[in-house]
C-alpha cells in the first residue's frame, strides 16, 4: 500500500506542481516525500506466506515472551495483504481495504503481525511477525532482540523506511 501511496502521491503532486503556466515545481512532491519518511527498526521473529503460521507464531511470542499481542483488527485481504475493518476504512480513508503498517507513531515491544509488501525493503507478500519497532538504534529494540532469541534464535533486527506523512 505504502508504494501505491507513493505513487499517487507523485502522481497527483507531478499535476499539482505544474504552474498554470505549465513549469513543474522541481521536486515538490519527491522532497516532501523524503523529508516525511525515516527509518524505522523491527525486531522480527519470522516472515511467512502462511498468515495462520504468523497468527500462531505472535500469539506463541507474546505469552513466551510476555509482550503485548495487538493485532489490530487487521485481517488478510488479497489485495493490501492485511486490512482493517469495512467500517474503520471507510471512516479514516474512504476507500477499503485499507493498511496502515506499523512503524508510523507506535513504537514499542509488542507483537503484531504486519504485511512485507508495506516495506519497499522486505521481501513481497509474506506476513512479518514483529516483536518490537522503534527508531532504529533505540536501545529496547536490541533488548527485546536479545531476549527473543533464546525463544526464537532466528529473530532479527531490520531497518526499513517508513512514510510518516499525510496518508489521506
Amino acid at each position: 500500500m505504502m508504494t501505491a501511496v507513493f505513487t499517487a502521491l507523485i502522481a497527483i503532486g507531478a499535476d499539482a506542481a505544474t504552474s498554470p503556466a505549465g513549469t513543474k515545481e522541481a521536486g515538490s512532491v519527491e522532497q516532501y516525500i523524503k523529508e516525511a519518511t525515516v527509518q524505522v527498526g523491527f525486531v522480527i521473529a519470522k516472515s511467512t506466506a502462511s498468515y495462520q503460521e504468523a497468527l500462531a507464531l505472535a500469539k506463541a511470542a507474546s505469552s513466551t515472551l510476555h509482550l503485548p499481542l495487538k493485532l489490530r483488527d487487521l485481517v488478510p485481504h488479497k489485495k493490501t495483504g492485511l486490512t482493517y475493518p469495512k467500517p474503520d476504512c471507510e471512516k479514516e480513508v474512504g476507500e477499503y481495504p485499507c493498511y496502515f503498517a506499523r512503524g508510523r507513531f507506535d513504537s514499542g515491544a509488542y507483537v503484531s503481525i504486519e504485511h512485507s509488501n508495506a516495506y519497499p525493503e522486505f521481501k513481497p507478500n509474506l506476513f512479518i511477525v514483529i516483536l518490537a519497532s522503534g527508531g532504529k538504534n533505540q536501545a529496547m529494540l536490541r533488548t527485546t532482540l536479545k531476549k527473543s532469541q533464546s525463544r526464537f534464535p532466528d529473530a532479527y533486527l531490520k531497518t526499513a523506511a517508513v512514510y510518516m506523512g499525510c496518508m489521506h
